[in-house]
């Protein structure tokens, strides 16, 4: 990948810092309209400068400052420090070393192979790949890949949860190592969940198709829109089912039930929510819903359906409690 033309550079940090000229904001618009790596430098340049921006810059300067120091001290010859010029690298230095922002990047250099690392910390994080692939990282997950995909095939590392949107390009498949197992294709959307000392990994496809194989025993399945593969890591085992309903809500805040128990609706609240709501079983078994919430808050979730159904809830010390009979519909 191309480095940004100094020139660009200043004209971007002026956009972001609000100084930028209308010629100048023309000769932006140009240089972005040339590629689409262009574009995709530019995301990346906007996304390290606005995550710099909600830190302490001076304190975490003078903390990297030391570590970039003690670094060149140790001529370490396993990670190097990755150049950048003087405005942009001190946002991306601070941002590398930020616990509290949304992501942390860290750019090395192993092998003579420049390698970007990603970890969503507290929130899910989005980013475009080099290719233009897209990946939605869920909290904690982590994905590492090369400032430049190889002319043969696109390689990433991952460790967490992650849903990708993969650019089609036949003759370079996209490969997620996900620990014990590969995940390949060649354009399609699919999530892989592969935390970290896991005991299984799984990976369901949205569209499109994939092909999982085990590292241990070669065995390969081919997973196509709506199946789900859960691979068992200590008896090397496959298991193929179909996608939940809801299996993506962490990625698309959507959660969709059709002529399903109230109680199966509660269940599934406290696993994508992960608190416990209690209520008495008998008074909920016997009402179904359909509906469709398109947000992330369980508060405006049970509100709407304590509405509808005539029951009230509170908080309680490890989720909410529901008191009340509800009024199931006919």
């Amino acid at each position: 990948m191309q480095e940004i033309p100094e020139h660009i550079e200043q004209i971007i940090a002026k956009q972001l810092d609000g100084s930028l000229s209308d010629k100048e904001q023309k000769s932006l618009e140009d240089w972005l309209s040339e590629s689409n790596e262009n574009l995709l430098l530019y995301k990346e340049t906007k996304s390290i400068w606005l995550h710099a921006q909600a830190i302490n810059v001076d304190a975490a300067w003078e903390k990297v400052s030391a570590q970039i120091e003690e670094s060149k001290a140790n001529n370490s010859s396993q990670a190097k420090v990755i150049s950048f010029r003087p405005w942009l690298s001190r946002a991306a230095a601070i941002l590398a070393i930020c616990l509290s922002s949304i992501a942390i990047y860290y750019l090395f250099n192993r092998n003579n192979e420049t390698l970007i690392a990603v970890k969503a910390e507290t929130e899910i994080y989005e980013l475009a790949l080099p290719d233009g692939s897209d990946v939605s990282l869920n909290q904690g997950a982590s994905l590492e890949y090369p400032k430049e995909f190889d002319a043969k095939e696109r390689k990433v590392k991952l460790k967490g949860e992650a849903f990708f949107e993969v650019e089609h390009a036949a003759e370079r498949p996209f490969i997620i190592d996900a620990q014990e197992i590969d995940v390949e294709v060649l354009g399609t959307s699919f999530f892989v969940n592969s935390p970290e000392n896991a005991q299984q990994i799984e990976v369901g496809v949205k569209s499109g198709s994939v092909s999982v194989t085990s590292k241990k025993t070669a065995e390969k399945h081919i997973l196509t829109k709506g199946d789900k593969l859960i691979y068992f890591v200590d008896g090397s085992e496959f298991k193929i089912e179909k996608m939940a309903t809801n299996e993506l809500f962490w990625q698309d805040s959507a959660l969709l039930y059709n002529q399903v128990s109230l109680t199966e609706v509660l269940k599934d609240l406290e696993l994508q929510f992960k608190v416990e709501i209690t209520y008495q079983l008998k008074d909920f078994e016997n009402c179904s819903f359909s509906g469709r919430f398109n947000t992330k808050e369980i508060e405006e979730i049970l509100e709407q359906i304590s509405l509808s159904y005539g029951f009230a809830y509170e908080r309680s010390m490890n989720g909410y409690e529901l008191t009340g009979k509800p009024k199931c519909r006919d």
